[in-house]
């Protein structure tokens, strides 16, 4: 990462200068877990949840107050859950039908030393905060999204033959929500794919998609 020292320049002058340089340091822990649940021959749910603790160790020598601060552009939390419900019997059979959705948390979004304005003590190269905004505590909001599917696996001709339709609706509930990106995630979208992961059929394969652009609303920021 780019970040800023403030060096002597010349040597022995006195004169410290601000300098950007490839350096730094981030301690990440996190966790992940993971569950699955068979209900029985027709039904399986499950869902997964992680958190990710990612701070600035060091930013710099011109920025001592950057220690401790989230890093930008990682979210801290994030899961999914599902169900899937998959008839092994009946006039259903061969037809399975999901349930997806996902949850992201809020995200730091702007560099440990955003908003901030220091002073270097000529002679000794100490550095002091002189101003702040607090803009590096800008966020992103979180945002939960639904997904929803129905797929059917057509019957079997022969080995090289094994063909898959669904038709998935992402973002049901049309959300509009910003990636971690600060991008305008993409509105509800549905998709026809056709999979065939074997033999002759899979020149087959193709993904209809019908996608509506990101809403036009502008982006959101909160501390």
């Amino acid at each position: 990462m780019l970040v800023n020292d403030a060096v002597e320049t010349p040597p022995c002058s006195g004169v410290f200068v601000n300098t950007p340089r490839q350096d730094g340091n981030q301690l990440v822990r996190g966790w992940e877990a993971d569950v699955i649940y068979v209900i029985n021959n027709d039904v399986t749910i499950g869902g997964s949840f992680g958190r990710v603790d990612s701070k600035y160790t060091y930013f710099g020598s011109t920025a001592p107050e950057a220690i401790g601060r989230s890093v930008n552009g990682i979210s801290p939390e994030n899961g999914s859950a599902y169900i899937k419900y998959s008839p092994s019997s009946g006039v259903l059979k061969g037809l399975y039908f999901n349930a997806l959705v996902t949850y992201v948390s809020s995200t730091p979004t702007q560099t440990p030393i955003a908003g901030d304005t220091i002073a270097i003590t000529p002679g000794t190269g100490k550095v002091t905060v002189t101003g702040h905004t607090d803009a590096w505590k800008l966020r992103l909001p979180s945002f939960t999204l639904w997904e929803f599917g129905v797929h059917y696996r057509l019957p079997r001709i022969n080995a090289h033959w094994d063909q898959e339709v669904s038709l998935n609706l992402k973002n049901a509930f049309d959300k509009y929500y910003l990636k971690t990106s600060a991008l305008r995630g993409d509105g509800r979208g549905i998709l026809l794919p056709i999979s065939s992961p074997t033999g002759f059929a899979s020149l087959l394969s193709r993904v209809i998609a019908f996608q509506k652009p990101p809403a036009s609303s502008p982006a959101v920021f909160f501390g």
